[in-house]
């Protein structure tokens, strides 16, 4: 054992490091709580925290508890750009919420979206919307993805 401790320590020592990192991070996620709901905020002006909190209020207090841990958590996920051609903040600048866009669509993340321009976003995107759209407020417009979930569909239908 001595001889194995003299080769090894530092394999050893660096391999308990590893393994108490993995613990740690898979602790954290498993800690973390999922939300019920996400909703897409799409336009080119950025909203303060104190709008984003809001928003997530309205949708908590219209929601229900989808996977069983007690309370509604809605993630409202923040993608500030603007889709018309000839925008000043198309190009290299927008292409992180472009991305991140992207990805909530081809993913499937968002059931709901919150749209300044929904004729735009129609085009860019191919149509996954619904066809009906809902005024929102603060010159929004709450729009369901067209293979949103029937917990979406509720969750809309009890904001208003």
């Amino acid at each position: 054992m001595k001889n194995f401790w003299f080769y090894y320590k530092k394999h050893v020592l660096i391999g308990l490091a590893a393994l108490a990192v993995l613990i740690f991070l898979g602790i954290q996620k498993a800690s973390t709580p999922k939300p019920d709901y996400h909703i897409a905020l799409v336009q080119a002006v950025p909203c303060t925290e104190d709008e984003l909190t809001a928003l997530e209020e309205r949708f908590t207090a219209a929601g229900e508890d989808l996977n069983g841990d007690g309370r509604v958590l809605v993630k409202v996920h923040t993608y500030f750009v603007d889709l018309k051609e000839g925008s000043d903040n198309v190009g290299f600048s927008n292409a992180d919420p472009v991305a991140a866009l992207d990805a909530d669509l081809i993913g499937n993340v968002s059931g709901i979206f919150l749209l300044e321009d929904v004729d735009t976003f129609r085009e860019v995107t191919n149509n996954i919307l619904e066809e009906e759209t809902r005024d929102f407020g603060d010159a929004l417009q709450l729009v369901l993805r067209k293979n949103a979930s029937d917990e979406y569909r509720t969750l809309a239908d009890n904001l208003f």
